[in-house]
């Protein structure tokens, strides 16, 4: 939300792909300690999966949908491209969404990248219990880390760029990785470091940190400092996944941050149209109202909307077949 409202943070894809390496340990373990244990593990599996994504997603394309016919009529700005059938295709399943030129939710780009790795984590979780084709995936994460690095240079994009960090959480929980507290602090400040020196320094700022073309060797500069700042969190994010309490009041942020992700979007094309003549002062009220107003919405939706499908789900799995526990583990 704050990434997408100012201009000086350029380490957005950062946030997403700390997410990514957190989705990769959780799609893990509940596929090893949960869906496993069904008749059909990866058709009970999937189905659940999207039923956790679509229905709070698709109320928001809505939403979306209607803030931007609504925006066309007031600004007499022509978007029927949008209404295109291959558009709205893309947009409802979202997969194939990233590399669709009109997105009515921008930061969903992720989730299309989430729907592909759920299409494929199940694969992934098989070489690593059967200790198969270790080696063929680590020649694949190099290749992928370097498309990742370098990404600017390419036109079409999909899961093999961003695969590392589904795996490096993945690998999290096979091989029980912890870091020590001390290394997780000592990487953070590492990270805030890195970014103190450049942010603080102007010629790295504006050449680098804040140019979409700059390059160091072959890499993209600003994905460059995304994937060494993700690198320096991962110690940190292993601390706290082995943390076991889990509230009421964290599946609720949980379930808000998902809400928010995508939520953000529509709301933030309606306070960006309420400033278009708008500066100083007043747009700082405006922008604090932006931030105010969707926190609320997105904590209403979490309540009401998002944790009433969230029940549905789990009435749902409840009834699906079980099968006798197997222990799957790598050996």
């Amino acid at each position: 939300m704050v990434f997408h409202s100012v201009a000086f943070l350029t380490i957005g894809h950062y946030a997403v792909y700390v997410f990514f390496v957190l989705s990769g340990y959780w799609i893990a373990k509940m596929y090893v300690e949960k869906y496993s244990l069904f008749e059909k593990p990866f058709q009970t599996y999937l189905q659940s999966r999207l039923f956790r994504l679509f229905p709070i997603y698709w109320l928001i394309l809505s939403i979306s949908i209607l803030t931007k016919i609504g925006l066309s009529n007031f600004t007499n700005t022509d978007y029927s491209f949008a209404l295109k059938e291959t558009t709205l295709f893309f947009n409802v399943v979202v997969l194939g969404l990233l590399n669709t030129d009109f997105k009515f939710i921008v930061p969903a780009w992720s989730l299309d990248l989430e729907l592909q790795f759920y299409l494929a984590a199940p694969v992934i979780i098989y070489l690593f219990v059967k200790q198969k084709g270790l080696f063929a995936i680590s020649i694949v994460l190099i290749g992928a880390l370097f498309t990742l690095l370098s990404a600017q240079r390419l036109e079409f994009y999909n899961l093999l760029g961003f695969l590392p960090w589904f795996v490096s959480g993945i690998s999290i929980y096979f091989f029980k990785i912890v870091f020590s507290d001390k290394v997780a602090a000592i990487c953070l400040l590492v990270a805030g470091l890195i970014l103190l020196t450049n942010y603080s320094i102007p010629y790295l700022r504006v050449n680098f940190l804040f140019n979409r073309n700059a390059q160091i060797f072959i890499f993209s500069y600003q994905e460059f400092i995304n994937a060494i700042l993700t690198i320096l969190t991962v110690p940190f994010i292993t601390i706290n996944l082995r943390q076991k309490v889990q509230t009421n009041k964290d599946q609720v942020y949980s379930s808000m941050s998902y809400v928010l992700y995508l939520l953000h979007w529509p709301l933030l094309q309606l306070y960006a149209q309420s400033v278009t003549n708008v500066g100083g002062l007043q747009k700082m009220i405006h922008i604090l109202i932006y931030y105010l107003v969707t926190l609320f919405l997105s904590y209403l939706l979490s309540i009401y909307v998002d944790t009433y499908f969230e029940a549905k789900r789990k009435i749902w799995l409840s009834k699906q077949k079980r099968v006798a526990p197997t222990k799957i583990a790598i050996s």
